[in-house]
């Protein structure tokens, strides 16, 4: 992809943010900046951005968010957004997670997916269910690090790399599952907090991974079958909040895990 990012104004806004990114401070905004992007030119800062964190870190997965119209009309958007995640957030089931080490801490319910080889070429909805080896029940908290959710846009979030922070990776299972079919559940303290389906994403898992998958490949990003690709929240975002949550996915599985 051609670098059309030059203008002083996105010089000058790239380096700021980079700077609170390390810092793990607040982010600016692009219109502190007074800064419009096109969807592409937010996308060439994201990966200057994972370039950078990449030197240090390693990418485990990629993920589909605003995957819903609803949250999509909520940030004036039109598609959903893509984003990587680093192996410095990994965790596994049952781990505990301190709340201290977040700004403000969401929780979402996930489904993720590993390919059977690396993928080099765009594939369809037709040809991408064939090409998953196992699916994955998956925990995200992101960290908002923007102040002022009411400012924020997708192209905020497409440049500073959709606000990862945390992935909570459940145990793998066969592919062979209706998964828009499969009810998840989060309960917080035995209490139910989320309920959602498998088609809440883009209305077909499968439409959401391939969507994923081609919007990866345009970015320049390796697939290989060490990547998990993550197609966004199945059920209601949530705060977090400190106590014992149990996320059920019906023939996945669960995933457990505490916050304190």
């Amino acid at each position: 992809m051609k670098d059309n990012i030059s203008n002083s104004k996105i010089q000058s806004y790239r380096s700021e943010m980079m700077a609170a990114y390390k810092k793990e401070v607040s982010l600016p905004y692009l219109s502190d900046f007074d800064v419009v992007l096109t969807s592409d030119e937010a996308y060439q800062i994201q990966k200057h951005l994972v370039q950078e964190v990449s030197e240090n870190d390693t990418i485990v997965a990629y993920e589909a968010g605003m995957t819903s119209e609803g949250s999509q009309k909520k940030f004036g958007a039109t598609q959903p957004l893509a984003a990587a995640r680093f192996a410095s957030g990994l965790h596994f089931n049952t781990t505990e997670i301190k709340i201290s080490e977040f700004k403000n801490p969401i929780l979402e319910t996930e489904i993720g997916y590993r390919m059977r080889s690396e993928i080099t070429k765009k594939v369809t909805l037709s040809t991408v269910k064939e090409l998953v080896k196992e699916i994955v029940p998956m925990i995200e908290i992101p960290d908002i690090k923007h102040p002022d959710m009411s400012r924020l846009t997708q192209k905020d979030m497409i440049a500073t790399n959709g606000a990862g922070a945390v992935i909570i990776l459940g145990e793998p299972v066969n592919a062979d599952v209706n998964i828009n079919e499969e009810i998840i559940t989060l309960a917080l303290n035995k209490e139910e907090i989320s309920r959602g389906k498998g088609s809440d994403s883009m209305g077909n898992q499968w439409t959401s991974l391939a969507w994923l998958i081609n919007k990866i490949l345009d970015q320049g990003y390796p697939i290989t079958p060490e990547h998990i690709l993550m197609t966004g929240t199945v059920g209601q975002i949530t705060q977090l909040t400190k106590g014992s949550y149990t996320a059920t996915y019906g023939a996945l599985g669960t995933i457990e895990f505490t916050v304190t």
